[in-house]
């Protein structure tokens, strides 16, 4: 709180016109004071508020800031300011680090194709957009980027033995009433092998992949559209791996929901997420199954 008032001599003590004064320009200190706080905090990006963030987006030719989070908007500025920058695989890398995180997605090139390629976990529908334009803007014109999102899965399979012993309710030599109770009767002593000691062979864990792989018969976008010609349908790198191609000419805008069926129409997994089509895309499907518990 700023208080002038100390700086005046004492004569003007207990004076109501002076005190008045002071009272006026103690407001008018503290209002020069926030205003200079606020362009000191709007001198920087990551502390600017919602007017001079509009600003920045409206130079930049962002149009649907307005409905965002604040701090979603300050970041996207950032990325934007920071795209001049020599594309290589190096520089793109440091971008999805701090768009996606490291560790989210693969980025790999075909240069036989001329073609970018970038399987990244799905992101929520803002982010999304985000990376989009960021790899058009930093990639060469000859370069066609394919766009391969991927839902990553895990099955767990555990073994876990457990010890009763077994007490008989009914016997020679000793009065009895049948049926009122069972012939025999369990009392569990616990575990003895526990879900957390690895004990599930190799062999065991391959045909459990084989089993569920030969299962899939088909994929269904949002309850509609189904796919059943995948690019790849097999194990890959020791993970059940489904890839197949998702074209604008299906009519879908985006898709909100994925689903994996047998054959026969059985649901085997659903999967609620965001993946917009804006341009021909292949979504990736990986399914590790392996031994351990949540």
């Amino acid at each position: 709180m700023i208080d002038i008032k100390p700086y005046f001599p004492s004569l003007y003590n207990n004076i109501l016109e002076i005190d008045n004064l002071v009272k006026v320009e103690n407001n008018l200190f503290e209002n020069l004071n926030s205003e200079f706080d606020k362009a000191i905090r709007n001198e920087y990006v990551v502390t600017a508020d919602k007017e001079t963030i509009k600003r920045y987006e409206t130079l930049l030719r962002i149009t649907d800031g307005d409905d965002k989070e604040l701090s979603f908007r300050r970041q996207r500025i950032l990325n934007r300011l920071a795209m001049n920058m020599p594309f290589t695989i190096k520089a793109l890398k440091q971008k999805l680090d701090e768009l996606i995180g490291k560790g989210n997605y693969n980025v790999f090139v075909d240069p036989d194709r001329f073609t970018l390629y970038v399987e990244s976990k799905i992101l929520n529908q803002v982010w999304f957009n985000e990376t989009y334009i960021t790899i058009h803007k930093m990639k060469p014109a000859n370069i066609i980027f394919v766009n391969k999102p991927f839902i990553d899965e895990k099955i767990l399979a555990n073994e876990e033995i457990t010890l009763a012993q077994r007490e008989y309710n009914y016997r020679l030599g000793s009065t009895w009433i049948l049926g009122t109770l069972p012939f025999k009767s369990l009392h569990q002593k616990g575990a003895i092998k526990l879900k957390e000691n690895n004990s599930i062979q190799d062999y065991f864990i391959n045909e459990l992949k084989n089993f569920a792989l030969n299962k899939i018969g088909y994929v269904k976008f949002n309850n509609t559209k189904v796919i059943n010609e995948f690019i790849t349908k097999n194990i890959v790198d020791g993970k059940l791996t489904l890839e197949y191609a998702v074209l604008k000419s299906f009519g879908l805008t985006e898709i909100t929901k994925v689903d994996v069926y047998t054959p026969d129409n059985n649901l085997l997994t659903s999967i609620n997420l965001y993946v917009p089509i804006i341009e021909d895309l292949e979504l990736k499907h990986v399914i590790n199954i392996e031994e351990g518990v949540n």
